[in-house]
């Protein structure tokens, strides 16, 4: 049993971190250490270590002073190690490691903001700091979507779980409009793109939002991940486009659009069925949508037969 007074819990450089990331099943595109460093965020990363074994490595982002985490980020949050915990140790362990961390963070920091790896959907710790007493985590319930096994199914065999609209769009849409598909963009289209979106849902577009995206970019640039973009043969227009970053095992879709010319005709449903084929090419497993917390949008990931997956919002 690995006792709590013998837990060290000490800012690790993140040069360090990165054979554990690749280990950890918590790792994500978002705690990479490597892509972390693209960001003019300060990044530190607190490891709680017995012995010299670490045990759990967590990540905080500061800007101007303050515990965020980055637009576009999902599951910015611990990485447990990769060795087996057995069931009978796990809540001990975890509480003991998780309460060292806590109190880590909350002196040093006096707040925490993360976000929680769909693995990790044991909350307790959370809900049991200053049990009876004091302040209190608030744990929000956050959903994203998948879609898995990819590299075990055919292209074909993936479009036959979509909704029947959506295959239905597919076929009409490849009969009205050839296309091609590019893989580099302009960034100040994908920035306008993004503002346009915005604004219709009457949200501010603010400059860190921009400046996350053109961090994004600029790791697509590095070699983090891809662009797929789909234009009209016949004219060159731009039909719609997808930003996907990838880790060991899974494409993240951070963000996509569409030119609402070609929209009503099904140009959505055309740039999924594309990016999937994108991130099977890679030999990757998974993608996930990054995100399906509103009624319509949710509903729209999901009618490409993804199945949902629950994470947890921890602030203090």
């Amino acid at each position: 049993m690995i006792l709590s007074q013998k837990v060290k819990v000490e800012i690790t450089r993140s040069s360090d971190i990165f054979p554990f990331w690749e280990k950890s099943k918590q790792r994500t595109i978002f705690n990479n250490p490597k892509f972390l460093e693209i960001f003019d965020y300060k990044f530190f990363w607190w490891t709680a270590t017995f012995g010299d074994e670490k045990i759990c490595c967590w990540p905080i982002c500061i800007d101007k002073d303050r515990v965020v985490i980055p637009d576009f980020f999902y599951y910015f949050g611990p990485l447990w190690s990769a060795k087996e915990i057995r069931p009978h140790k796990w809540l001990n362990l975890s509480n003991n490691i998780y309460n060292k961390i806590f109190e880590k963070l909350i002196k040093e920091y006096g707040e925490i903001d993360n976000q929680l790896h769909y693995s990790l959907d044991d909350v307790r710790a959370f809900d049991w700091w200053n049990y009876d007493l004091g302040k209190k985590f608030q744990i929000i319930p956050k959903y994203s979507a998948t879609l898995e096994n990819l590299n075990s199914r055919n292209l074909e065999q993936v479009i036959d779980d979509f909704r029947y609209i959506r295959k239905r769009e597919i076929k009409k849409f490849n009969e009205k409009y050839r296309i091609k598909i590019e893989n580099d963009l302009n960034f100040k289209i994908i920035s306008f793109y993004y503002s346009s979106i915005l604004e219709q849902q009457e949200k501010e577009v603010t400059n860190q939002n921009l400046t996350n995206l053109h961090s994004i970019y600029k790791a697509i640039k590095n070699k983090f991940g891809s662009i797929i973009v789909l234009k009209n043969s016949d004219n060159n227009e731009i039909i719609s486009f997808s930003l996907v970053l990838d880790d060991l095992n899974t494409s993240n879709l951070v963000f996509n659009a569409n030119n609402k010319k070609y929209r009503k005709d099904g140009s959505n449903a055309v740039l999924i069925k594309e990016t999937i084929g994108n991130t099977q090419k890679k030999k990757i497993n998974i993608l996930d949508f990054n995100g399906v917390n509103s009624p319509k949008r949710g509903d729209d990931k999901h009618s490409f037969g993804s199945r949902h997956k629950l994470y947890f919002h921890v602030k203090y």
